[in-house]
């Protein structure tokens, strides 16, 4: 949860309420259950907050009322009242819980290979800890040469439900398609005005594109990487006629991981080596 003083807020009423205003709650957690983006905590635990965001500490000092989450572990239990829209609503309970990070610290199962799409010579995966340490070193927090929206993503990334995921351009195969493609290392943002956020999505929304366009008819796709929008626009038919020639090419067996072909077996890709 985010929040910050509420001495604005409680200016407007006869009683001074301390407290700390809730600008947003992370739906991934069970705090999301309890306490909703608005609110204003106004105790923690049975400790009041004041106006300034701190509580009672050793006689009169004062300490931020984070230091009573501190004192908690995972899986605790804490209980907390706040201001709802001019209510006091108390005996809110919820469990602590270890961040969830949007980029996966292991592959599961482990030593499992990674899952990935090819669609016209464009090499897509999920973003992870073992990707990251694969092409930019154990250290990759400090290499400079790592995009700074792919560092901000796997350090502060969460995500918004079960199952979301960073997609990642992680290399183009040289192809007649891709002659003026020079980027890799690319977050995928959107394909279109679709947001994309998995692989799976974005691996049904190519492949449903594909089989909805008849052979002949031009469709293009637009592809749209990391903060500045980056684009590729790549044509469904030349990607199609052109598959089978690149994965060859390449000594790739399929454009698709076993376990996105096996997800949508309807959308299953035409060629197979």
């Amino acid at each position: 949860s985010s929040s910050s003083s509420s001495r604005d807020w409680s200016s407007s009423y006869s009683k001074p309420i301390g407290g700390v205003y809730i600008r947003k709650v992370e739906g991934m957690y069970d705090t999301a259950r309890v306490i909703k983006a608005g609110d204003v905590l106004i105790e923690f635990d049975g400790n009041p907050i004041g106006p300034d965001g701190t509580v009672a500490f050793r006689g009169r000092e004062r300490l931020s009322f984070a230091y009573l989450l501190l004192r908690k572990f995972v899986g605790d239990k804490a209980m907390v009242t706040v201001m709802r829209k001019g209510r006091k609503i108390g005996n809110l309970e919820f469990s602590l819980e270890s961040r969830k990070s949007l980029i996966p610290r292991y592959l599961v199962p482990e030593n499992a290979r990674p899952s990935y799409y090819i669609h016209s010579g464009l090499v897509f995966t999920v973003l992870s800890h073992p990707y990251l340490a694969t092409c930019f070193g154990s250290h990759w927090e400090d290499n400079p040469y790592t995009p700074l929206d792919i560092l901000n993503v796997a350090l502060l990334g969460t995500p918004e439900f079960d199952g979301e995921q960073a997609v990642v351009l992680s290399h183009v195969l040289t192809s007649e398609l891709t002659t003026n493609f020079e980027c890799h290392h690319q977050l995928l943002k959107y394909v279109g005005n679709t947001r994309i956020r998995s692989l799976k999505e974005l691996y049904d929304f190519v492949e449903g594109a594909t089989a909805s366009t008849p052979i002949g008819e031009e469709r293009f796709l637009e592809f749209k990487f990391g903060q500045s929008n980056r684009t590729i626009v790549t044509s469904v038919n030349k990607a199609r006629e052109a598959e089978s020639r690149i994965l060859e090419d390449n000594m790739i067996t399929s454009p698709a991981s076993q376990d996105l072909m096996m997800s949508s077996p309807q959308l299953k890709p035409q060629f197979h080596l």
